[in-house]
């Protein structure tokens, strides 16, 4: 017992007794399992919005249905996260190193919210995401993908939260673009999700109602654009290209009206 503490009246005792959980530290999962289990975090805490959290190789952490948990950042090195339905899981930074990947039903959500100069990172080592949506909001650019020659196709947000496209050569010159018909509010815009070996580029653009269409440029810059029939037409719906292959096959979802997910296959661009 410190007995000096005993000197001191107890409401100041107290101040000098730092409340659990309260600073902020690095959870890495160090046996895979629910994220609101405390055994499964090397801090022995279930992790809180101050705290830094680590998912190595060959572990994975779940987050049960309906669940809703944030950290300040978030690092895959390898390892999996694995969102329940209708869960959502909030960080401040994000970083995948080495590999990793986020899983989960289509209302599954990994939200990053950047805070301006912050970047997230993913390096040669990919990330998978297979079901899941992951949103990454915030000012600044974003790589998307790498051909062989080495160009970069990739999105950038400017200070109104409106995206773009862009390509940038292997002489590092830039080239912005913007599909025809996207909106120009916060949250619209141009956003590419792949390209093929010639330089195609395909993508979805988001017009003023926030409906979803498909887009082709071409790696001359001409524009294709497209939607799947009888989807829907409201906020959120309508028609998202995944990949393109170097025949001109693109692969998708289509969103109908009732926000039932379809998968689509288009061919000829």
């Amino acid at each position: 017992m410190r007995r000096w503490a005993l000197l001191a009246p107890l409401a100041f005792a107290l101040l000098l007794i730092p409340a659990p959980g309260a600073s902020a530290a690095t959870c890495t999962v160090s046996a895979s399992g629910s994220w609101t289990v405390s055994g499964t975090w090397s801090c022995h805490s279930v992790p809180g919005d101050s705290d830094a959290v680590v998912i190595p190789a060959g572990k994975t952490v779940s987050l049960p249905d309906g669940d809703d948990e944030s950290a300040a950042s978030l690092t895959i090195k390898g390892g999996t996260l694995a969102l329940g339905d209708s869960s959502e899981l909030d960080a401040a930074d994000f970083a995948a190193v080495g590999g990793g990947t986020i899983s989960g039903p289509q209302y599954a959500l990994l939200e990053v919210g950047l805070d301006d100069g912050v970047q997230a990172t993913i390096d040669a080592g990919g990330l998978i995401v297979t079901g899941a949506y992951v949103n990454m909001a915030g000012n600044g650019t974003f790589g998307v993908s790498l051909t062989p020659s080495g160009e970069i196709e990739g999105v950038f947000v400017d200070a109104k939260g409106v995206l773009h496209g862009f390509v940038r050569s292997t002489d590092g010159t830039f080239t912005t673009y913007d599909a025809p018909g996207a909106g120009t509010g916060a949250g619209q815009g141009t956003l590419p999700e792949s390209n093929n070996t010639p330089g195609a580029i395909t993508g979805q653009f988001i017009d003023g109602n926030f409906v979803n269409h498909a887009f082709v440029r071409s790696n001359q810059g001409i524009f294709s654009t497209f939607d799947v029939p009888g989807m829907g037409t409201g906020a959120g719906q309508g028609t998202i290209p995944v990949d393109n292959n170097d025949p001109g096959a693109i692969v998708g979802e289509a969103i109908d009206g009732g926000t039932v997910i379809h998968g689509f296959l288009a061919t000829g661009f």
